[in-house]
């Protein structure tokens, strides 16, 4: 009885001291204890590893922010040139098409020379450049025909004309010597030649000013 009654009491005991433990041996218990360290040790490494990849990215800032600095600025630079280059184009597209309407007034007979500014003026925003080089309206016309085509919307820019047939002169294309729709200067080789260089509106305006229609001969001058 009394064996059985110390076998009871030592079999209480451990279960008191396993409880103790929640259960694990005290092998394992130990082992657990004993892995403290290495775990510690594993922490201590993982800290390590974070800072050392902060300051890898605080590296690689102060590497990268002189670069970026050096691009921005590049990038400023390369703004000014193309503002430059922009200017000097346009500067020197401008002297072209003023080159071109100062030959063009000074090749039209009676043009009045204070009314080359108002020319310049009025031309260049009428007047392209070609990728040719050429300078023209944009339905092709040239500095002096564009000038012949706007005379007589521009009428003051011309010197008066004196003597007979100053009003048949009124207008005309540049290279055309009077007005072929008159009776007095009736030509329809001119007249087809008007059509053909300076487009129809231009040989009605001209029919017009002779007092007649295209086609038709008006009567002689009284």
């Amino acid at each position: 009885m009394e064996a059985a009654r110390k076998e009871r009491l030592l079999h209480k005991e451990t279960k008191e001291k396993l409880d103790m433990w929640n259960g694990y041996e005290h092998e394992e218990v130990v082992a657990k204890l004993d892995r403290i360290p290495e775990l510690e040790a594993a922490a201590a490494d993982k800290i390590d590893e974070e800072k050392l990849e902060q300051m890898a990215e605080a590296r690689a800032l102060t590497r990268i922010r002189p670069l970026e600095r050096e691009a921005n600025r590049l990038k400023e630079q390369l703004l000014e040139k193309d503002v430059s280059i922009e200017k000097f184009t346009l500067k020197d597209t401008t002297r072209t098409k003023h080159d071109a309407i100062r030959a063009a007034c000074k090749e039209s007979k009676d043009f009045n020379t204070n009314a080359v500014d108002d020319a310049l003026l009025l031309g260049t925003t009428i007047l392209q450049l070609t990728e040719e080089g050429k300078v023209q309206t944009e339905d092709g016309m040239s500095p002096d025909q564009w000038l012949s085509d706007i005379q007589s919307k521009r009428s003051h820019w011309w010197e008066p004309s004196v003597g007979g047939g100053a009003r048949d002169r009124a207008g005309l294309p540049s290279g055309i010597a009077s007005n072929p729709f008159t009776n007095e200067n009736w030509n329809m080789t001119e007249q087809s030649k008007i059509v053909k260089e300076h487009g129809m509106e231009k040989a009605t305006q001209l029919a017009k000013a002779a007092g007649t229609v295209l086609g038709v001969k008006p009567p002689p001058k009284k």
